[in-house]
């Protein structure tokens, strides 16, 4: 199993639509150091005074996406199988 951290200065930005945007969410595509997608495995996300924490899984494409996120700063850890296809 490899482990990748990352840490996201990411700010949630929820919808246009809402007044005072409290959540959003963040969402990206994990890749190979080649750029191929890396599908299979899982994401989590955490405030940097750890008072949030999520969960999300990697989809075959790569894709993970966290909703409803509070406004801050967050730091993403993602697991991954290398094998599993």
């Amino acid at each position: 199993m490899m482990v990748v951290a990352a840490l996201a200065a990411a700010t949630a930005i929820a919808s246009p639509a809402v007044a005072n945007p409290t959540t959003g969410s963040i969402s990206g595509i994990l890749t190979t150091s080649g750029g191929a997608p890396s599908p299979h495995g899982s994401a989590t996300l955490w405030t940097v005074d750890q008072d949030y924490v999520d969960h999300a899984s990697i989809n075959r494409s790569g894709r993970y996406v966290f909703s409803g996120v509070p406004a801050g700063s967050y730091k993403i850890e993602f697991r991954t199988q290398d094998n599993l296809r």
